[in-house]
């Protein structure tokens, strides 16, 4: 049980970095000299989220559940099986995996715009979420 609760930590704190990442990429989209390195400072957060994220689901699955997954698609399969996650959140879950595999494996500058412009919805869904799992 420590661990999940260590991880979880580690998941609010990476949440809050990319907030605030977020906050000042949105002050910056007009000014192209910083925007490129917001945009890409927003990825690269919202990678290292991502892959907490899923890890607190796993844990969270075997903690609660006694469920072992070894991948993030497999961990958001069985939270919407044992109804953690909604069928609309699963989907969502799958897109957002997507994107952060995109990210990470594929770059090129309309991607990256892209994502960049998803990452605050994605943001508050890993934080509404986590607070679920929490309680």
């Amino acid at each position: 049980m420590e661990q999940i609760n260590l991880r979880f930590k580690s998941l609010e704190k990476a949440l809050l970095r990319l907030s605030e990442s977020l906050t000042f990429f949105a002050k910056e989209k007009q000014s192209a000299p910083l925007y490129t390195q917001l945009r890409d400072s927003v990825i690269q957060r919202f990678e290292f989220c991502v892959d907490i994220f899923w890890k607190c689901l796993k844990d969270h699955l075997e903690a609660k559940h006694g469920i072992k997954v070894a991948s993030p698609k497999s961990a958001f399969r069985e939270s919407a099986a044992q109804d953690i996650v909604s069928l609309n959140e699963f989907q969502i879950l799958e897109k957002m995996i997507d994107s952060r595999n995109e990210s990470s494996h594929r770059y090129d500058e309309i991607m990256a715009n892209e994502i960049a412009m998803q990452v605050g919805d994605y943001h508050k869904f890993m934080k509404d979420i986590l607070e679920r799992i929490k309680a």
